[in-house]
């Protein structure tokens, strides 16, 4: 019985091995390559830092958006009241114009056939 015990362990150790040297092959041929776990993990981090970056000015860009478009729209607002009370304006400056030349016209006739 320890003799078939003995060719299984031994086989399984071979298997380990095989594997392992397979793996460090595998590593070799990416190290010879210029590829580099750590480097990929510094390069990794660096995006992830720039991306952050990105997001963030993102953000300060769409509050920054924000702002301007409701600054738009008040400034809207209030050139649509000031065009409605400059409107106004105007018809009373007309209506007292129009009143100024009926009481000069009473006041002295002569003047308003001259204005």
């Amino acid at each position: 019985m320890n003799r078939r015990r003995r060719p299984l362990l031994v086989y399984a150790i071979s298997a380990l091995l095989a594997l392992a040297f397979s793996y460090l092959c595998f590593e070799l041929g990416r190290y010879r390559s210029g590829y580099s776990v750590l480097d990929h993990r510094r390069e990794n981090a660096t995006h992830r830092q720039l991306l952050a970056d990105e997001q963030a000015v993102t953000e300060e860009l769409r509050r920054q958006l924000a702002i301007l478009e409701t600054s738009r729209e008040i400034d809207r607002e209030t050139y649509a009241q000031v065009e409605a009370n400059l409107g106004e304006l105007q018809a009373q400056i007309q209506a007292q114009e129009e009143e100024l030349v009926f009481y000069r016209g009473i006041v002295s006739p002569r003047m308003a056939l001259q204005a």
